[in-house]
């Protein structure tokens, strides 16, 4: 039970953090046709740094259970 409960979780982690870069996709388009100028390399540590931060709580949280 609990290894299928661990799998859905890892399943949910793994569709919310591919939301989050389609989404962070979406946003460079976005700002590109607003000629905002930043860089693809400047929008992907943006965006790394951002899932590192947004995961750091959840895996406290993880192991804490």
């Amino acid at each position: 039970m609990g290894d299928a409960m661990r799998l859905l979780e890892n399943r949910a982690n793994d569709s919310k953090q591919d939301m989050d870069v389609i989404a962070a996709l979406e946003e460079m388009r976005s700002m590109k046709s607003r000629h905002a100028g930043v860089s693809v390399d400047q929008m992907l540590e943006i965006l790394k740094h951002s899932a590192h931060l947004k995961a750091s709580p959840r895996r406290c949280f993880l192991y804490v259970l």
